[in-house]
């Protein structure tokens, strides 16, 4: 049996020799190099405007200058631009500096890359059971001592009643539910809690709600309470049901 092809009816065609499909393919790497790549770039500065320029702004210019250029025009036009002086952004001013060309970014990285394979060669046993009991003892008992914290604080600064997730809620990305329980039927206002460190990242099965971000201070905790945090869910089938189970646990524990 034939398979068919799924027919997908595109909003934008591309023009011949700009095919973004084609030009987008990522370089084959090693397993698992790409992800420590990116990291190591990130250490390294490979990719700051110092080496590259204001790549965002460079793309724009190229456009400009030239407006029909393809993917071989703006390497070349890029690579003129090494020993040049171009302008940056760096903090609030723009300052002028000589581009030191995409050559002393993989220097950079390559330094870098030394530098953490050897200590990814002196790890021991003990260093990764270390960072694994840290992993699941420490942070797992700080992060939900700081969710409740948190909950607590904010519903006692409004006036409000507080309830952590449950197993169902975490996974869909909520971590607790400020509580208006002086309104009759109960307000609802879920919430995501996490370190200040965390990369935002929703999967698809989240529930899409306000996060309150946190560090953890010597003498206490410092958090971001956004201004969209207790404000009621746009109303979808699936905040009803969440609600309505939420109701029902908060009802089930004031018993």
């Amino acid at each position: 049996m034939t398979k068919r092809k799924n027919i997908v009816n595109l909003d934008i065609l591309y023009k011949e020799g700009k095919n973004l499909y084609e030009i987008n393919i990522t370089p084959q790497l090693p397993v698992y190099t790409s992800t420590l790549l990116n990291n190591v770039n990130g250490w390294a500065g490979g990719s700051k405007a110092e080496n590259v320029g204001q790549v965002s702004e460079l793309i724009k210019q190229f456009r400009q200058d030239k407006p029909k250029g393809g993917l071989k025009d703006w390497k070349e036009y890029h690579q003129e631009k090494k020993g040049q002086t171009i302008q940056i952004l760096k903090g609030k001013k723009l300052v002028n500096i000589q581009m030191a060309g995409i050559g002393q970014g993989v220097e950079d990285i390559m330094n870098k890359l030394e530098e953490v394979k050897k200590n990814i060669n002196s790890l021991t046993e003990d260093n990764i059971r270390e960072w694994l009991e840290n992993l699941v003892y420490e942070k797992t008992f700080c992060g939900l001592e700081a969710q409740e914290l948190i909950l607590a604080d904010i519903a006692k600064k409004n006036s409000m009643d507080w309830i952590i997730g449950s197993i169902e809620d975490e996974k869909q990305g909520i971590d607790g539910y400020i509580i208006n329980n002086k309104e009759e039927g109960l307000s609802i206002y879920p919430l995501q809690i996490k370190s200040s460190s965390y990369k935002n990242k929703h999967k698809q099965e989240h529930f899409i709600c306000p996060i309150v971000t946190y560090e953890l201070k010597e003498m206490g905790i410092k958090y971001n309470l956004p201004d969209n945090a207790l404000t009621n869910p746009q109303n979808t089938n699936k905040w009803n049901v969440i609600k309505e189970r939420t109701k029902q646990r908060y009802k089930d524990s004031q018993i």
